[in-house]
């Protein structure tokens, strides 16, 4: 049950963890319209940090919102891992997630809940649900008016009896059951659910469910509809599929308007009656009647006081019914007729509609959104009946302009796997048990909205409104496991980096050029190319739909953690509705498991729970708080069930020639991990130890098997009702199954391992890894593991995972090998970076259209590359081989291995006053035994606030400092600078000796020191001075040069150091810089990674002799020890 909360303003004392308190959240959507609407979202923390009834508000730079919460999922210690939240915030594009302790109760949504009904009042607004019948809303109303009623779901059916004779039944919903899932004064959430029916033959078909969201005081209500395919795909044919419903007039013709979007902010609007005639329509005078009524105001009574414009309106054509159909992604056409027994008349036409429809007149009406309209084709939107009392807005799912739904396989006989890679089985290339959802926004009104506004509502509409958190604060509480932040720290992260963009963008063009889109098909890609007909291979058997085949899934959504790029979330938001709804099974025998790759999403007899796992819809369910996603998780329980009748290894490793003595045989990989991913997601949503046991009770089995995860053909035993794996086969017998982890297994693990500590079996996978590609030949093998591993199918994130467990090297160095090595990168005399993303456009008579292409691209390689990149970069990121961090690495170390004595040094153990001086009055500096406590001034960005330290000792010739330091602040802005061989500029008043004027420091203010001093700077724990986000630090360098009187303008010592991940709060590094000659080298150490940067100074005149110092400015803190310096 969730839980509301509503915050008033609280002064915060003393700095709030981010991680815990105050979060920076983003939204998502790439337009923000004016109207006020709902959001709901989710975030991640870290274990034992927040518990369910913390409580939160929401702040943007105007305002604070009240936020209601509930629990998503929990860490075995019973604090929340995810925590749904929602709220009704302003426009602002950028917000804070702030914890509070205390509460002020207010009003909001009000809900009345009987045997019949449920009654929601929300503002001015009052909805009616019924628990049975036909409709899933009686009616909207404000106040006594009502301004819509009877929305219910309807269905035309084609039932094929014979090639010659097609039968036409209508089918409309019936509702069986509604349970409010919600009831908060914030958000309430009711879900209905029933099936459609037939009054001619009384059948019930298509199941469904509605769930309606409100938010507070908030018009617009989002629905999200889904149905099941349970018929038979030889005689039902889907016509149309639809919702509808009625909205009463309260107005005269002439102030009833139709409207639909048409895409790109334009918009289709006109009167029910247009007073468009001959010569100026004027009436009593008025001669802006037209203008009045296309804008949208109220017109007077056109009576026959005025006889002549009253004879000319009442020839005028009133028109009853319209509809814009949307039958491909590229064209829709707008048609309108003035009754039944006229025909249609074409109005206008356009590309992609933004799928909203309105019906009303100037008192009131409803608007109704269709989500992804255009990219799901084939769709339509009706009015009709507008000029009756009450008329029918339709949003069809399928139009019935089309033709209609065919199910059927593309084949009616099976093609090689060899020849095809195609795995068809007779009684398998079935759609039932499918399923489809849809998003719908239904945004009722009193008063007609400008036309401005309704675009407004379409554009916004378009995108489900989505706050996000920042990837850094995602990634710093491991949400969804291991992956790495964006890196250009050196030049073979950098082509990583731009390479994991270009294959985004390469497969985002490729979903446009090559038309992947359609009610059935938007959301997934294809397998593999042909390069011969210069398409993907959508007719070749298990060559086309790809269906979750190695984890794209997972590479957008990893992609999208990273980077907050909302296009990349977008794409990985329809690739979960599709591969959650359409690739896998809701009902029947196959419930929960889902189908193979194929030409037809449901033609594969490879039925696997892999593909219905829970662990692809986890993304999209935490971060988006979706209900629809938990429903299917939750159904993929029942894989393990299915999975007893259709038992993986069935076909290729029959029980007959691979006999087993247990209730059924999976694989440890994908198989069991997939089912492993559904119970913890379920274990974490409940609380439900049962899920965590049969999880531990798997993992003990595996780690028990005789030959590691190698072991067996590649079947293993199985109990469902013990959860126990066993190998019952010939001794010594191992596989080479490469498929165990690249179907997202790897990634959930990653996860698990923070929720299960089972050191048995990650030691188990530890060793599986290590020798999962090692070569046979590998003078580390010995007689026990002589048949482990050397799988020819690299995945160099595993070798990479045993190299950061077992702090190994020399595995490191092998797993970069492992990526490279396919793109001649690594061990080769020359630096080449290929563009792998890279294409060429065909056009002409080659193409129907023309296309950008790449042989070599395929979905399974893609979608690995990235994933290995991702997790790579996280795992072994700092043993990355790049030539000229490498180069930089061995000049530090040849430069620190040369014969340096001690000149001076400090353990910060005694008074600091005996070998420093300070700049500035504001600073607080204490002796300890861990060090020295350096604290500036409280204001940020105040010049009296900053502190400097200076050496009494002055220092010549090449220097190598070193020091232990610890940030002792949390912030995100202003920097710490250490200074070398700072002098004075000789200028009078300014003597080279700077202990000699620093009456003129008391405010120690920048400019004073870039304008008067030579010296070397160099920022580091560093941000910019307007940053807000804790992972956009830097270290930089420069060279003040006063003479010239340019301030620092043309001081910069480059390259600069972005996003180095060095100088956490808390962590003790050790930094050494070094001057020697022209060189600037710096080396940071720390967290368990090395950091180097370096510059050349040539470009200025040469410094080599004056004082060091350490600069703090405003509100940063600092503790420093074990401060050395030497010289050669």
């Amino acid at each position: 049950m969730s839980r509301f909360s509503v915050i008033c303003i609280i002064a915060f004392a003393g700095f709030l963890q981010m991680s815990a308190q105050n979060i920076i959240l983003k939204r998502l959507n790439s337009s923000v319209s004016d109207t006020k609407s709902g959001v709901s979202w989710g975030v991640p923390f870290e274990k034992g940090k927040i518990s369910k009834t913390q409580q939160f508000v929401l702040k943007s730079d105007k305002a604070e919102f009240p936020v209601q919460t509930w629990p998503l999922a929990f860490w075995p210690d019973g604090s929340v891992k995810w925590l749904g939240c929602a709220s009704v915030p302003d426009t602002s594009r950028n917000f804070r997630l702030m914890a509070v302790k205390n509460t002020v109760n207010t009003s909001g949504i009000f809900l009345v809940e009987n045997e019949n009904e449920v009654v929601v009042k929300n503002g001015k607004y009052i909805y009616r649900i019924s628990k049975n019948g036909q409709n899933f809303i009686d009616y909207i109303k404000v106040g006594c008016n009502i301004i819509s009623q009877n929305g219910r779901l309807i269905c035309r059916l084609e039932n094929r009896i014979s090639d010659n004779q097609l039968q036409f039944e209508n089918y409309t919903s019936v509702v069986k059951n509604v349970v409010v899932e919600q009831n908060e004064p914030i958000r309430t959430v009711i879900k209905i659910s029933g099936m459609h029916y037939s009054e001619i033959d009384k059948r019930k078909f298509l199941p469904f469910d509605v769930r309606l969201y409100f938010y507070r005081n908030v018009a617009e209500i989002r629905l999200v509809h889904s149905f099941v395919f349970d018929g038979q795909q030889e005689t039902d044919f889907i016509k149309g599929l639809g919702v509808v419903f009625d909205v009463p007039f309260h107005e005269s013709v002439q102030n009833r308007h139709v409207r639909f979007s048409a895409g790109n902010g334009g918009l289709w609007s006109e009167p029910v009656k247009p007073i468009v005639t001959r010569s100026p329509f004027i009436f009593e005078g008025q001669r802006n009647i037209a203008e009045n009524q296309m804008a949208g105001l109220r017109i007077p009574e056109i009576s026959n006081d005025d006889s002549t414009a009253f004879t000319w309106f009442s020839h005028l054509a009133q028109w009853n019914d319209y509809k814009l159909t949307q039958l491909n992604e590229n064209g829709f056409s707008i048609s309108k007729r003035t009754n039944q027994r006229s025909s249609w008349l074409f109005a206008n036409a356009g590309n992609r509609s933004d799928g909203l429809a309105l019906v009303g007149d100037v008192s009131g009406g409803l608007a109704v959104s269709l989500k992804n309209f255009w990219q799901s084709y084939p769709a339509s939107l009706e009015v009709n009946n507008a000029t009756s009392d009450v008329a029918q807005i339709k949003v069809w799912m399928w139009s019935p302009d089309a033709d209609a739904m065919d199910l059927r396989h593309y084949d009616t006989i099976p093609h090689n796997l060899d020849a095809t890679y195609e795995d068809v089985q007779p009684g398998l290339s079935t759609p039932f048990g499918i399923a489809r959802t849809s998003e719908l926004t239904l945004i009722p009104f009193d008063n007609l909205p400008t036309k401005n506004q309704t675009v407004e509502w379409a554009k916004s509409a378009s995108e489900t409104p989505l706050l996000v958190c920042t990837p850094e604060y995602l990634h710093s509480v491991k949400a969804f496991g291991t992956w790495s932040l964006p890196d250009y720290s050196n030049e073979t992260k950098c082509w990583i980096e731009n390479q994991l963009d270009s294959s985004f963008l390469y497969y985002e063009r490729a979903v446009d050029e090559h038309h992947w889109y359609g009610f059935w098909n938007y959301g997934d890609v294809m397998h593999t190319y042909d390069e011969t007909r210069h398409v993907w291979r959508y007719d070749i058997g298990g060559y086309a739909w790809d269906n979750t085949e190695l984890a794209p899934n997972n590479w957008l959504w990893y992609s999208f953690l990273r980077t907050g790029n909302p296009q990349i979330f977008r794409l990985a938001e329809a690739m979960t509705r599709h591969t959650g709804e359409v690739d896998a099974y809701h009902l029947g025998d196959m419930k929960g498991l889902g189908s193979r790759h194929n030409v037809s999403h449901w033609g594969c007899g490879s039925k696997e729970a892999r593909i219905g796992q829970a662990a692809w819809k986890r993304f999209y369910y935490y971060l988006t708080t979706d209900e629809r996603c938990g429903d299917l998780m939750r159904e993929s329980l029942d894989a393990e069930k299915s999975m007893m009748k259709y038992e993986p290894l069935r076909i290729a490793q029959p029980r007959e020639k691979f006999p087993y003595n247990a209730p059924t045989r999976l694989r440890w990989g994908p198989d069991w991990l997939a089912l492993a991913g559904n119970w913890m997601t379920e274990w974490e949503r409940t609380g439900n130890t049962k899920y965590r046991d049969k999880i531990l009770v798997g993992l003990e089995s595996l780690t028990k098997l005789p030959d590691n995860l190698f072991t067996g053909p590649n079947g293993l035993c199985y109990d469902p009702a013990t959860g126990k794996i066993w190998y019952d086969g010939k001794p010594d017998v191992t596989n080479k199954n490469h498929l165990a982890t690249i179907m997202g297994g790897f990634e959930m693990l990653t996860e698990m391992f923070d929720m299960i500590d089972y050191k048995p079996f990650r030691k188990t996978f530890t060793e599986y890894c290590k020798y999962y590609s090692m070569p046979d030949s590998d003078s580390l093998r010995n007689e026990n593991t002589k048949n482990w591993g050397d799988i020819n199918f690299r995945t160099p994130r595993l070798t990479a995972f045993a190299a950061r467990e077992l702090n190994d090297d020399q595995l490191a160095a092998r797993a970069w090998s492992e990526f490279f090595q396919r793109y001649r990168r690594f061990g080769t005399q020359t630096d080449i970076r290929p563009n792998l993303y890279g294409s060429k456009l065909i056009s002409g008579s080659e193409v129907t259209n023309p296309v950008h292409e790449n042989p070599r691209i395929g979905t399974n390689g893609t979608a690995q590359w990235g994933l290995n990149a991702i997790l790579m970069l996280e795992l072994i990121g700092d043993k990355i081989p790049d030539a000229k961090t490498d180069s930089l690495k061995q000049k530090i170390t040849q430069t620190e291995n040369l014969p340096w004595k001690t000149v001076f040094r400090d353990d910060f153990s005694k008074d600091w006053r005996k070998n420093w001086f300070l700049d500035g009055e504001k600073a607080v500096i204490t002796n300890s035994k861990s060090g020295l406590r350096f604290k500036a001034g409280n204001l940020p960005a105040s010049d009296a606030d900053h502190a400097v330290l200076w050496t009494k000792k002055q220092f010549t010739g090449d220097v190598k400092v070193e020091f232990d330091f610890v940030r002792r602040d949390s912030a995100t802005k202003f920097v710490n600078i250490l200074y070398l061989f700072a002098e004075g500029s000789g200028v009078e008043g300014y003597d080279k000796d700077i202990s000699k004027w620093t009456d003129k420091r008391k405010i120690p203010a920048m400019k004073t020191y870039f304008d008067h001093m030579n010296a070397y700077h160099i920022s580091f724990a560093a941000f910019e001075n307007d940053n807000l986000n804790p992972a956009e630090d830097y270290i930089r360098a420069r060279r003040y040069m006063p003479e010239t009187g340019n301030g620092l303008k043309g001081t910069d010592l480059l390259p600069d150091n972005f996003r180095t991940g060095m100088f956490k709060p808390g962590v003790k590094y050790h930094v050494t810089v070094i001057k020697k000659d022209a060189d600037l080298l710096m080396k940071i150490t720390g967290d368990n990674r090395t950091y180097v940067c370096g510059w050349k100074t040539n470009q200025f005149p040469d410094l080599n002799s004056g004082r060091i110092g350490l600069r703090l400015m405003g509100s940063r803190a600092s503790e420093f020890s074990n401060f050395n310096v030497s010289a050669l």
